[in-house]
C-alpha cells in the first residue's frame, strides 16, 4: 500500500518517521513555502498548553513515541 502525506509539518513528519520504522510504502507533498507555521517554528514542540502550561493529556505517551 503506497500512503500520501500531505504537508510535512511535525504532524507529517511525525506520522512519516513512523511509517518509515514501519517499512511502508509513503511519499509526502508539501508546499516550498518558506512562510508556513512549521517552518518558522524550526521543529519546536512544546508539551506545556493551557494558560496554566500543564501537560497534555498524552504527554508521556507521546514523547516516548
Amino acid at each position: 500500500m503506497n500512503i500520501l502525506i500531505i504537508g510535512q509539518g511535525i504532524a507529517g513528519s511525525c506520522l512519516a518517521w513512523e511509517l518509515k520504522r514501519l517499512g511502508a510504502d509513503f511519499t509526502v507533498a508539501d508546499r516550498p513555502v518558506a512562510e508556513t507555521a512549521s517552518r518558522v517554528a524550526a521543529g519546536l514542540v512544546n508539551p506545556l498548553t493551557g494558560r496554566a502550561f500543564r501537560p497534555g493529556w498524552r504527554q508521556e505517551e507521546c514523547l516516548a513515541a
